[in-house]
């Protein structure tokens, strides 16, 4: 319905009532945090530059690239400091962080900002990345955090930095879900 990960896209979700957005961070060489899925900005903006390579300052006036009509045209690349400021009272975000090499890092800078917009309650932070989401919990246990997994083998629900297990439907089993709500976590699909 619009570009993902912008803001007329966190927009659509709210019109159709969905209960989450969900959104992908990175953080830009400058250490904006921004909201993309790709890490190479070729598709997004037509710039074939990885995120952590450019300052915001590069990319904030670039426009959304997309098969989408010219009501889009002019949607630039949000940061997720402005995405909290607007969308927090109106819908729930899930922010997936998406680090490049130092995990600690973009947790710490997600925290910060989640902390300073009075945000805590109303998002999830979830990764593919363990460290990620250990650091989340070390910084601030308040907020709830969701680990993605590509696979569920092993004792995934004594895993103390999730909250909620992001589990692959082939590998969800009724076993898996009744001990983790055992363990007081939610199971996504």
């Amino acid at each position: 319905e619009a570009p993902e990960n912008t803001i007329p896209a966190i927009e659509q979700a709210i019109k159709v009532r969905a209960a989450f957005a969900e959104i992908d961070v990175q953080s830009t060489k400058d250490g904006v945090v921004i909201l993309s899925h790709n890490s190479n900005l070729k598709n997004t903006l037509g710039l074939d530059r990885n995120v952590w390579d450019v300052n915001y300052e590069e990319i904030a006036n670039l426009e959304v690239q997309g098969n989408f009509n010219d009501a889009y045209r002019g949607t630039h690349i949000a940061t997720l400091d402005e995405v909290i400021k607007q969308f927090r009272w109106l819908i729930r975000l899930n922010i997936e962080l998406k680090p490049h090499d130092d995990p600690a890092d973009l947790a710490a800078q997600v925290v910060k900002i989640v902390e300073d917009n009075y945000a805590v309650d109303s998002c999830v932070i979830s990764s593919l990345d363990a460290q990620a989401l250990q650091e989340v919990k070390k910084l601030n246990p308040r907020i709830k955090t969701a680990y993605i997994m590509s696979v569920a083998y092993g004792n995934v629900t004594d895993l103390d930095f999730a909250d909620i297990l992001c589990v692959e439907v082939t590998f969800l089993t009724e076993s898996l879900v009744e001990e983790a709500h055992a363990k007081g976590k939610e199971v996504y699909t």
